[in-house]
């Protein structure tokens, strides 16, 4: 019978005395040093394969953008999970920017302490995001990496601030009490101008 060679019978002797007999703490210990070296490799491969754009999403004066991510066993639910809060980002920021611009009307038209044009202003702002909300959101980029036994998804959602405020205008115009208010506005005029020189555009 071959003998092994003794550099190799050691190695294996100093492998058998290294590794700790399963059950006992120090077992446990090195599972849980095994399982934190997983989480920090799988952290680093995050950052590494994470798409520019999220970090540092575009900007722009006619469109607002949000990134967002989520992780799934499912390669789809991932993606859901990912575009839904995207949207649910991007709408709290419209919400503000219109909110912000239907405050500026009304103060520019002296009913900032008048209850009800601000009772009906709010009612606007209501209305203007059940439309806003039903559509013209758009994902424009979308990125999808394996994780662990699973999946995390990055996407980057947009929507035209031109939309938003077309439906703005249009729900002023459905409320008398606010659009007598507003129309006095030279912020809300502005508004509209932009908005017919967006549709001038599109038609061209």
């Amino acid at each position: 019978m071959n003998q092994l060679p003794l550099a190799i019978l050691l190695a294996i002797v100093l492998a058998a005395c290294a590794a700790p007999k399963p059950g006992t703490p120090e077992a446990a210990a090195k599972a849980e040093e095994i399982r934190e070296k997983q989480a920090v490799e799988s952290a680093q491969k995050t950052v590494r394969e994470m798409p520019e754009w999220f970090t540092e999403p575009p900007s722009s004066n006619s469109v607002l953008y949000d990134v967002a991510t989520a992780t799934s066993a499912d390669l789809q639910l991932a993606l859901d999970k990912a575009v839904l809060d995207a949207k649910y980002r991007l709408a709290d920021r419209l919400r503000g920017q219109m909110n912000g611009k239907m405050k500026r009307f009304i103060e520019e038209t002296g009913g900032a302490k008048d209850p009800q044009i601000l009772q009906e202003t709010s009612k606007v702002v209501s209305n203007l995001f059940t439309d806003v909300n039903a559509a013209g959101y758009r994902v424009s980029k979308t990125k999808i990496i394996p994780q662990g036994a699973g999946y995390r998804a990055y996407v980057l959602v947009e929507y035209p601030i031109g939309e938003a405020n077309k439906v703005l205008i249009e729900e002023v115009k459905k409320n008398q009490v606010v659009e007598a208010r507003v129309r006095a506005s030279a912020a809300f005029a502005e508004l509209e101008a932009n908005v017919k020189s967006g549709r001038s555009s599109d038609n061209k």
